[in-house]
C-alpha cells in the first residue's frame, strides 16, 4: 500500500526541465591565444551549420559558447537575430538567462542582458506573456479570436528570419584580392627582369666602346635601367607575396569567424596586423 502511494505521489509531481548550463556544455577557453581563436571559430562554424539545418536553438547555444570565449560583433548579431524568432522567443529568453546566470564577467554578460531586456519588452508589448490565474475563460477566448491566423510554413516564410553572418563573402574577397595582387606583382617582376636585361646590355656596350661620350651615355642608361628594375623587383615581390598569403588564407576553413586582418608592406617584407 505504501509503495502504491509513493508511486502515485511521484507521478503527481511535475518534472522540472533542467536549465542549460554553459559551464558543462561550452568548451573551456585555451590559454594559448591562437588556440582560443580556433576554438571560438569552430563553435561559430558549428552554430552556422545548425542554423542551416533548421536547429535555431542549438545554433543559439553554440553562438553563446563562441561569445563566451571571444566577444565579437558578428557573434552578438547572430545571437540577437536568432532570439527574435517568434516561434522560439520564450525558449531563447530562457537560454539567454541560463547563460547569464552561469557566466562571469560584466563585458560578457552585459550585451546578452541587453538582448534579454529588449526581447522581454517586445514580448510584453505584444501580449505574448503567460496569462495570470485571474484571467477568465471568456477573456482568453476573446484574445484567441482577436489574433490573426498564423500562416502555414509552406505558404509564407518567417518574417523574422535572421540573417546569419558567414565567411562566404570574406573568403571570396580574399581570393579575388589575392589573385589580383599576384597578377600585378607578377607583371612588376617581369618588368623588373626586362629592365635588368637592358641594364646589362648597356653595361656591355659601355665596356666595348672607345668613345667617351658613348661610354657616358651607356653608363647613364645602365643606372637608370637598374633603378627601374630594382623598383619593379621590390614592388612585384611585395604584391605577389601578399597576394599568395591572401589566396592561401581563402582556402582555409578552420576559423569560421571573419578576421580583421590587414597586410602592410614594409621595408623587410609584409607585416600582418589585426584581431579575431
Amino acid at each position: 500500500m505504501h509503495r502504491i502511494l509513493c508511486v502515485i505521489f511521484m507521478i503527481g509531481i511535475p518534472a522540472k526541465v533542467a536549465a542549460w548550463d554553459p559551464d558543462t556544455t561550452c568548451p573551456k577557453p585555451p590559454k594559448d591565444s591562437t588556440q582560443t581563436q580556433i576554438v571560438a571559430g569552430d563553435m561559430f562554424a558549428s552554430a552556422e551549420q545548425n542554423y542551416q539545418e533548421n536547429k535555431p536553438l542549438d545554433a543559439l547555444k553554440e553562438f553563446l559558447c563562441s561569445h563566451r570565449i571571444i566577444q565579437h560583433e558578428n557573434t552578438l548579431f547572430n545571437i540577437a537575430q536568432i532570439s527574435k524568432l517568434d516561434e522560439n522567443r520564450e525558449k531563447s529568453i530562457e537560454i539567454l538567462k541560463d547563460f547569464v546566470s552561469h557566466t562571469q564577467g560584466n563585458h560578457i554578460i552585459s550585451p546578452i542582458q541587453e538582448i534579454i531586456d529588449d526581447l522581454e519588452e517586445k514580448s510584453a508589448a505584444a501580449g505574448v506573456s503567460e496569462p495570470s490565474d485571474t484571467d477568465t475563460e471568456e477573456e482568453s477566448s476573446a484574445a484567441v479570436e482577436d489574433q490573426p491566423p498564423k500562416p502555414k510554413p509552406a505558404e509564407t516564410a518567417p518574417q523574422n528570419e535572421p540573417t546569419v553572418s558567414t565567411n562566404t563573402d570574406s573568403t571570396k574577397r580574399l581570393r579575388i584580392t589575392g589573385v589580383v595582387l599576384m597578377a600585378v606583382g607578377g607583371g612588376a617582376l617581369v618588368t623588373g627582369s626586362i629592365f635588368q636585361g637592358l641594364a646589362s646590355r648597356a653595361q656591355g656596350n659601355a665596356e666595348e666602346t672607345d668613345n667617351y661620350s658613348v661610354f657616358q651615355k651607356e653608363q647613364d642608361d645602365m643606372q637608370k635601367y637598374q633603378t627601374i628594375a630594382l623598383v619593379g623587383f621590390i614592388i612585384g615581390g611585395v604584391m605577389a607575396g601578399t597576394g599568395m598569403v591572401l589566396f592561401l588564407m581563402s582556402q582555409k576553413k578552420e576559423v569560421a569567424e571573419p578576421s580583421n586582418v590587414v597586410f602592410v608592406p614594409t621595408l623587410q617584407g609584409v607585416a600582418v596586423t589585426g584581431r579575431f
